[in-house]
């Protein structure tokens, strides 16, 4: 079946590399080519001018034309004159000094207030005063039913800067009335227990007397170069002191009795009456006016001949008709001689004039009035301030309704002037209220003139306002 045989070789050839060559097909690309496309900007289109304007080679310019008529020239010389004329007379007039819109709206502002955090919490602000950049403020109890031993305060506060920390002197009994000197870095505060405090550049003047009664009232007299200082006191003592050597010592000693106050009642024992408030007048630096207890209002002279009852020298030299309560302020009017206005707890504000003896004008309020001064600068408006805790500022030619007033809600204890057109208003609770009063109200509107000749036709008429 099987069997063994030899058979001649036989060659295969490889066919290893053709088939790799053939698997391995070369290609440039195996996708789709990507277009692309160049651009030189892809923003916006924009256009740029350079010059949008002539050039002042292609500017043309035109000469104005010249009127040179006879008939102008002689106009012009015509009336420039007359313009002038009347342009200086309208400068002057005072015809629309007093027109006012009917919708314009007078009001005053509040600008800030002062409080003296540590005195506040127990004492109300009794008196004030200023020099313009600072407030003196007197700090105290209301009531005293005997003799005064609290501790109480002096504060000095930077009228501009309500927000600084105040200078604070620490008292031996309450403050009830505070004066700067006009003239030197001095302020003096007198005290419930008769005394008076002198400081001069922070550095306090030893006083060599006081007073047996609370002192109701310190005033710089006008000259003197400020060393000369009145003080009264409810023990109806009148002290004229002098500063000399870093001392403060009294030259002269006045009383006011109850025969200066009134003449009937010289039957009576005369007797020493109580001064609540004093002023000296802006002409006359030796003549001041005087108010009391009892309501009595008062004119006194330095020079006058007068006589002597116990310690003191009388120097009243005219009275007039009293209030019907204390007098709590005076004050001689800074524009005419012989005008002077008072303020009393009867509720009225009057205008006396030296030639008679009746008020020429009263202001009546539904409230005891605590103080009334002039403005400074309107010879012919006066500021009142009420318990009740209204500021109000009258015309004296029509003073049956405020010009403008401000319910500050507390008990008012003191006002004062800062400025021509602020003013500084105490308070029971401790504050010191800074008032911006409107500019049409403070402004010089009326003359000297105005007021006497105002004062002379109310003469013999007592004029009452409510």
């Amino acid at each position: 079946m099987f069997s063994v045989a030899n058979t001649g070789s036989a060659d295969y050839c490889s066919t290893w590399k053709s088939s790799l060559e053939a698997k391995n097909v070369s290609a440039s690309c195996q996708t789709k080519p990507i277009e692309t496309k160049e651009a030189k900007i892809q923003v916006v289109k924009r256009a740029s001018v350079e010059v949008q304007t002539l050039t002042d080679k292609d500017r043309t310019t035109e000469e104005p034309r010249q009127y040179d008529k006879p008939s102008l020239y002689a106009f012009l010389n015509r009336v420039t004159p007359l313009m002038i004329r009347e342009l200086e007379r309208n400068a002057k007039s005072t015809a629309f000094a007093h027109l006012q819109h009917e919708s314009k709206k007078l009001s005053i502002v509040q600008l800030g207030q002062f409080r003296q955090n540590e005195a506040s919490a127990k004492f109300a602000a009794l008196c004030i005063a200023t020099d313009g950049n600072e407030l003196a403020v007197g700090f105290g109890a209301l009531q005293h039913d005997d003799w005064c031993d609290h501790q109480a305060k002096l504060a000095m506060f930077q009228r501009k800067d309500s927000s600084s920390r105040a200078q604070v002197f620490d008292m031996d009994s309450c403050v009830s009335c505070v004066s700067y000197n006009d003239r030197k870095p001095i302020v003096t505060c007198g005290m419930y227990t008769g005394e008076v405090l002198c400081w001069e550049s922070e550095e306090q003047i030893q006083v060599a007397s006081r007073h047996s009664g609370r002192v109701t009232s310190l005033q710089w007299r006008p000259i003197y170069e400020g060393k000369r200082l009145l003080s009264a006191g409810i023990d109806g003592a009148l002290k004229l002191w002098k500063i000399r050597d870093k001392s403060l010592n009294v030259s002269e000693e006045f009383v006011v009795t109850t025969w200066d106050a009134d003449a009937k009642l010289t039957s009576r024992v005369e007797a020493a009456v109580g001064v609540t408030c004093t002023s000296f007048s802006c002409f006359d630096d030796t003549q001041f006016s005087i108010g009391t207890e009892g309501g009595y209002v008062m004119v006194g002279s330095l020079t006058a001949p007068r006589a002597a009852f116990g310690a003191g020298k009388k120097c009243v030299t005219m009275s007039y008709k009293r209030h019907q309560g204390h007098v709590t302020s005076t004050y001689f009017a800074p524009h005419s001689r012989n005008v002077f206005l008072t303020s009393s707890v009867d509720m009225e504000a009057r205008i006396y004039s030296q030639l008679q003896q009746a008020p020429v004008i009263s202001i009546v309020h539904s409230e005891q009035l605590v103080k009334a001064v002039w403005s400074p600068m309107e010879q012919l408006h006066i500021v009142t301030a009420t318990c009740a805790g209204l500021v109000n500022i009258y015309d004296i030619r029509k003073p049956y309704v405020p010009l403008t007033l401000i319910n500050l809600e507390s008990r008012l204890t003191d006002m004062a002037f800062v400025s021509h057109e602020q003013i500084a208003v105490a308070t029971e609770k401790g504050l010191v209220h800074l008032l911006q009063l409107p500019e049409s109200t403070m402004r010089t509107v009326g003359t000297v003139a105005d007021l006497d000749e105002l004062v002379r036709t109310l003469q013999n008429t007592v004029v009452d306002f409510v």
